[in-house]
């Protein structure tokens, strides 16, 4: 996120520290998982976890340096690649962190 936002040249703010805490001062839900970096988007007041949804939302209320092709056949090749990239390759990291003996036992003394 924090390329997406210096490429649009989006200002930003980060804030360090216990993000249940952070949200719970400032009267906000925690999403989930919490597991996650949280990006809070000022108008809303709403804390938000899903790089997915946040790009879509940065879109529309950003016009500079848009990263989703306006061309519908493009946009479309886009969602394919991102629900992929987002979604799919982590089973490859799955399959390779712990299918092979050497990186189970490695894991294992982790």
């Amino acid at each position: 996120m924090l390329a997406l936002l210096r490429y649009r040249r989006i200002p930003y703010e980060i804030i360090w520290g216990n993000t249940k805490e952070i949200l719970d001062k400032m009267g906000l839900v925690a999403p989930k998982p919490l597991l996650l970096p949280v990006f809070i988007f000022p108008d809303k007041k709403e804390a938000i976890c899903d790089s997915t949804p946040i790009i879509r939302q940065l879109e529309t209320q950003f016009v500079d340096r848009n990263v989703i092709p306006e061309d519908k056949a493009l946009a479309f090749i886009n969602s394919i690649l991102e629900d992929f990239g987002d979604e799919w390759i982590t089973k490859f990291m799955f399959h390779y962190r712990w299918h092979f003996k050497e990186d189970i036992n490695n894991a294992g003394n982790i």
